[in-house]
Parts: structure tokens; sequence; C-alpha cells
């Protein structure tokens, strides 16, 4: 028995010589490049470091609505979903690893894809890291932290169940909780980064819950336009400012800008904006109320578009132009012709938002501010709050 032992252990031995060595510098730099693993308690501790609870308030105090943001850079950039903060008439938002802020301000935001891009006076914070939404796939493991029900910092994990293209966004469905509490709560994948952020859960169904790819987010961080103090004045005046445009091919662009050496072909460029931001806009409720209207325009000159409107219905109005141009203004009159609503920011996304006093013919006008090369194109295009849209917000 002794002898048969020895020889099984001297043909292990001699098999085992014969197996080429990995060279030291290779074995290090497979190391190196392999993801340093990341538990599911150091994912969670980093997020609860982020997280914020996000209070929505009235002017008297009252508590309107409560969702969650998450901190994106260590001097007070922090991200949650327009729908938590937009009927807000003040804002009081809250780390929960300590300290409270009312002194709240808006960098950008985007009601079409229902993110908000804010700042709050800290330093030294510990931001979490931005992933990339196109690497995930069904099957992917995602963890979520929100605050359900007030139920501040709680986590959970769950899968990617789909890729789910509603009226054209590829929004990223997950199996993990999206509760009301948890809109604006990072959704991470298992390195901790952040790939999408927590929006909708579908009410009647199992598990139906809806996360904003990152990629929607990406442009607005890239931006970094100056930050105004937070009140309902700014957000109707530019409900659309940071309005990211994501192409089937290539990242996102910000307002339309044109790329590459090709032809150009202005009205085209125009058009594709409103095939871009339609379908974004229809994730908030809304929907085409006439078809798009194009033109062209040099600068200052004023350009009118007649569109029936209904009393009492949400209408958005806006305006995009093409590459050329760098500024483009619009302003709503009603019937009387008397001023309704008016965008005049330096940007080539002018949007405003009106609720009719009484239907009849509305005159949109445009004006292009700034064209490089005249006449520059531009398009009007009027939505209108989709009364039959089901989809609920998952703080409400």
């Amino acid at each position: 028995m002794k002898s048969h032992a020895a020889l099984r252990s001297a043909t292990l031995l001699a098999t085992l010589a014969v197996v080429p060595a990995v060279p030291a510098a290779a074995q290090q730099l497979q190391n190196a490049s392999a993801p340093a693993a990341v538990t599911p308690r150091q994912i969670a501790a980093n997020a609860h470091a982020a997280l914020l609870m996000v209070h929505a308030l009235s002017t008297r105090g009252d508590t309107l609505g409560m969702g969650t943001g998450f901190v994106v850079s260590n001097d007070g950039l922090f991200v949650t979903n327009y729908h938590v903060i937009e009927e807000a008439d003040r804002l009081v938002v809250s780390l929960l690893d300590g300290g409270q802020y009312d002194q709240v301000q808006v960098v950008a935001t985007d009601p079409a894809s229902d993110l908000a891009l804010m700042r709050m006076p800290a330093a030294g914070l510990r931001p979490l890291k931005m992933g990339s939404d196109t690497r995930m796939e069904v099957g992917d493991k995602v963890y979520v932290m929100g605050n359900p029900l007030g139920m501040s910092g709680t986590f959970s994990d769950g899968m990617v169940s789909g890729k789910r293209p509603l009226e054209g966004v590829a929004m990223l469905q997950i199996s993990a909780p999206i509760s009301p509490g948890s809109s604006g709560g990072p959704v991470m994948n298992e390195r901790g980064e952040v790939i999408g952020v927590a929006t909708m859960m579908v009410m009647g169904g199992q598990n139906l819950n809806m996360a904003v790819p990152v990629r929607y987010l990406q442009p607005m961080l890239a931006q970094r336009t100056p930050p105004r103090p937070f009140s309902p004045v700014v957000l109707v005046s530019n409900p659309q400012a940071g309005l990211a445009l994501v192409g089937e091919h290539g990242g996102p662009r910000l307002g339309g800008r044109a790329a590459g050496p090709a032809a150009r072909q202005p009205e085209r460029e125009v058009r594709a904006q409103f095939d871009v931001i339609g379908p974004m806009l229809q994730l908030r409720g809304f929907v085409p109320a006439f078809p798009a209207q194009t033109g062209e325009a040099g600068v200052a000159e004023d350009q009118s578009h007649e569109f029936t409107l209904e009393k009492g219905v949400s209408y958005l109005v806006t305006a995009r132009c093409d590459a050329d141009c760098g500024n483009v203004d619009l302003g709503v009159y009603d019937t009387s012709d008397a001023l309704v609503q008016e965008d005049t920011d330096r940007d080539d996304y002018p949007t405003v938002s009106i609720v009719p006093s009484e239907s009849g013919s509305y005159r949109v006008a445009v004006r292009i501010a700034q064209c490089a090369s005249e006449p520059c194109a531009y398009g009007v295009a009027v939505f209108r709050r989709d009364a039959a849209a089901r989809k609920t917000k998952a703080d409400r």
C-alpha cells in the first residue's frame, strides 16, 4: 500500500512539474486588471453615506411630498427625481449621516427623463461613483437604496428584469422594489456604481419597477451651469433646462448640437431633436398636441405660429433650432394677444408650461437671437398632458 501511495505522489509531483508557471509579472497584471471585489455590505455603507432625504414643503412649511436623493460630488451636488421637487415651494434635504440644508440650488432639470441636478452648501461629502447602464443585461444584479415611507436608508437587491422601450426610451426594469419615498434613489451595479435612478413603480404589477438609465444624467453633470436658488419660478421658467438628447448611436449630447463633418440638413437637425424629446416627454405624461412646425429665420426676426388650445389643459410648448443657432427665444400669447409665458434664457431649447384660461387660438412667437450662418432653421412643438396616462410616481 505504501509503495502504491508513493507512486501516486510521485506521479502528481511530476505532472505539476511540467505545468508552465505563470510569470510573476503576468500574475500581477492579471490581479491589477481584475475589478476589486465589493461586498453588498460595502455597497450599502457607501450608498448610506451619500443618501439624502428630500422634503418638498409648502410656503407654510407643510410637507407636500418626500423622496430620495444621492450625492454625486464632494462639494454638494446631488441628484433626485424632478417629480419629487416639481410641486414644492421650498426644499429641505437631509444627509442620512448627518446634516440638514434648506438653502438648495437648482443646477439643471430635465422633466422628460425625470431628473434634477441640485446643489446644497456642503463640502467633504462622499459621492457615489457613476457607472454605465449600457453594459447591464437582463439577469445582472442590482442594488437600490431609498427612503420608502420615510424608513431611511432601506437597502434592497434584485436584478435587471428587462430593458423596456417606454414610448421609445429604453428604461431599466428592475426587480428591486421601489416604494413610495424611494423616488430619486440610486440603482447600483455589483461594483457599487450608479447605473440608474429609481423613478417609478407600476401599480397593480408585481415587481414592475423602473429606473432612468444613468446615461441621461451624465450630460447634466458635464454641463455644470451656474446654480440658481430653488423656487417654483426657476422650474417653470425653463423646465427643460439640461435636457439630454440621447440617440441610438453614440453618447448623450446637449441642446441639439450636431456633430460630425457630414453635409448638414438644418431642418432635419431640428426634427431629429423632436424625435428624441417626444418619447422622453411621453414618459412624463405629455403627448404631441399637433405636428411640429418648422421654418427659417434670421437674427431678431419674429416668426409666429397659431395653435388652438383647450381651456384647463396642461400644455408644454418648446422650440429647437439647428446647429448654427446658439440662442432662440419663445413666447406664448393668448386669444387677446397678451403674453402668457415666455422663455428668453440664453439657450437653444426654450420651453414653457401653460394652462389656458380659455379655449381658442394661441400664438407662439419664435425669435432667433444668435445664428452663426443666417438663416437658421427652427421648429416649434406643442405637447399636452395625456389625461389617460397611467404612470404612477413612486413618492406620491
